[in-house]
C-alpha cells in the first residue's frame, strides 16, 4: 500500500526478509501494481513492518526488533506444537499399551475358560487328557 503524503510502503516480513526489497522503487508507478490490497487480506497487523524510502538507523532497529519479535513468536509455536505433540505420543502411547494389557488378559482368560470346558468335555466323555 503507497500513501501519497508519507510515500511508505507496507509490506510482509517474508518479503522484506528477501532480496525483494532491492527491486522496489517506490518513486515510479510501474511497482505499485505489485502492491495490491487484495494480496494482504487476513494478514494481522503485527505480520507487517513500515518500509520507508530513505530509512534512517532508527526505523532499521525497529524494523529488526519487529523481525526478531516475528521469529520468536513462530519458535514459540514451534516449539508449543512439537511439546503437544510428544505429549500425545506419550498419552497415545500409555493408552495403547494399556489397551494391549487389556486384550492380552481378556484372551488369556477367555483360553483358560475354554481349555477349562473342552478338559471337562472330555473328562466326561473319558479320554484321558494329560495337561
Amino acid at each position: 500500500l503507497l500513501l501519497r503524503k508519507k510515500r511508505y510502503i507496507i509490506c510482509p516480513t517474508i518479503i522484506c526478509l528477501g532480496r525483494f526489497l532491492q527491486v522496489i522503487n517506490s518513486k515510479f508507478s510501474t511497482h505499485l501494481h505489485l502492491w495490491e490490497t487484495r494480496h494482504f487480506v487476513g494478514l494481522h497487523l503485527h505480520n507487517f513492518v513500515q518500509v520507508k524510502k530513505h530509512q534512517t538507523e532508527a526505523n532499521q532497529r525497529k524494523m529488526n526488533m519487529v523481525i526478531y519479535r516475528n521469529r520468536i513468536q513462530i519458535s514459540y509455536r514451534f516449539l508449543g506444537v512439537f511439546v503437544v505433540l510428544w505429549y500425545l505420543s506419550v498419552s497415545w502411547r500409555h493408552a495403547y499399551f494399556l489397551l494391549l494389557d487389556k486384550m492380552k488378559d481378556w484372551l488369556y482368560i477367555t483360553m483358560i475358560v475354554n481349555m477349562a470346558r473342552l478338559h471337562r468335555k472330555f473328562q466326561r466323555q473319558g479320554w484321558p487328557l494329560s495337561v
